[in-house]
């Protein structure tokens, strides 16, 4: 200090003042947090044009520059937004083709197993599976008994039909000369008045036609089942080539 003038500080005061003191940058960094102090204090803010210019905040100038920069960020939110929903469609795109896959596979399945199945049907013919059921059946006949039938009635006219476990039945065709007597004795029957001639007709032809099981007497066609002495009757009279017209053009062709 000087004696001569105790008001004026020395150097070394000054630059330790200095140092103590905030900067103008200082003052306007924390004016903001000076105000809220203030504030909670209940006072008011501090209004700028009572601070010196040189620690005024300075105003944000709305200009192009400003714009400028306010603008690539709408444009990057929107980018953004569209990058999700790009992703999110894909997404789902990428579900779809899976499940496209997935379908396309359980569908290559079902087709090898139908061809499976299909080779395992053809490997086993209906022959097959019918003479299966009757080597299964309790009693049947063997291959010496259906080997002599074929001697009595010909190669070609001894059958099978197989309607099920239980249901199983061997038989010959009609010949000419049956069905002749057959009918006589049918006509015999209407003329003395009997109303039962179409059942009477089956019961004769399946007993005439049917070799195992057999004989069959009143118990089977009154306990069998109610279609097999009609289905036994039709496939018989098929076998003896009785014919609708219709089908009987089905296996005529011209030459």
């Amino acid at each position: 200090m000087n004696i001569n003038n105790p008001d004026e500080l020395s150097s070394e005061q000054v630059e330790k003042l200095q140092k103590a003191s905030p900067t103008a940058a200082d003052i306007i960094a924390n004016l903001d947090s000076f105000n809220e102090e203030i504030s909670d204090l209940g006072g008011s803010k501090l209004p700028e044009d009572v601070l010196p210019k040189a620690v005024r905040k300075p105003k944000a100038r709305k200009n192009k520059a400003v714009k400028s920069k306010s603008e690539p960020n709408k444009l990057s939110r929107a980018q953004q937004k569209i990058a999700q929903a790009a992703k999110r469609q894909a997404e789902t795109e990428g579900t779809t083709m899976n499940l496209d896959q997935e379908l396309d596979s359980f569908a290559d399945e079902l087709d090898s197993r139908e061809a499976g199945f299909a080779g395992e049907q053809q490997g086993q013919t209906m022959q097959e599976q019918i003479i299966e059921l009757l080597n299964s059946t309790n009693g049947a006949p063997d291959e010496t008994q259906i080997n002599l039938w074929k001697r009595k009635h010909g190669n070609n006219a001894v059958h099978v039909m197989g309607l099920g476990e239980g249901d199983v039945y061997v038989f010959t065709h009609l010949k000419r000369g049956q069905w002749k007597k057959i009918q006589e004795l049918m006509a015999k029957a209407q003329a003395s008045g009997s109303q039962d001639v179409e059942d009477q007709l089956k019961e004769r032809v399946i007993t005439h036609c049917v070799l195992w099981p057999g004989p069959l007497g009143p118990e089977f066609f009154y306990n069998s089942r109610a279609g097999v002495v009609d289905s036994l009757y039709q496939v018989i009279l098929l076998n003896s080539y009785f014919l609708s017209p219709q089908q009987a053009m089905l296996l005529t062709t011209q030459l």
